[in-house]
């Protein structure tokens, strides 16, 4: 199976951030692999075994995301 993610983080005043932050991804509860994004967008898949994926984004505070994991 390929999971896919796409993350956008905004400002808290709406507008395009260009701050890193990172991604962690995990696998039935554990964490899986963590992704770390230079600039305020991410974008990307990878392969994986069948399974239930879940991911949290960490931002600053002054930021927040949009976007999500898919699986194919």
């Amino acid at each position: 199976m390929t999971v896919k993610y796409s993350i956008n983080t905004y400002e808290s005043d709406g507008s395009a951030s260009s701050k890193p932050f990172q991604i962690k991804i995990y696998k039935d509860g554990s964490l899986y692999k963590t992704i770390n994004a230079s600039s305020g967008t991410a974008t990307g898949s990878f392969s994986a075994p069948k399974g239930t994926y879940t991911l949290r984004v960490y931002t600053s505070q002054s930021t927040h995301y949009t976007g999500g994991l898919s699986v194919e």
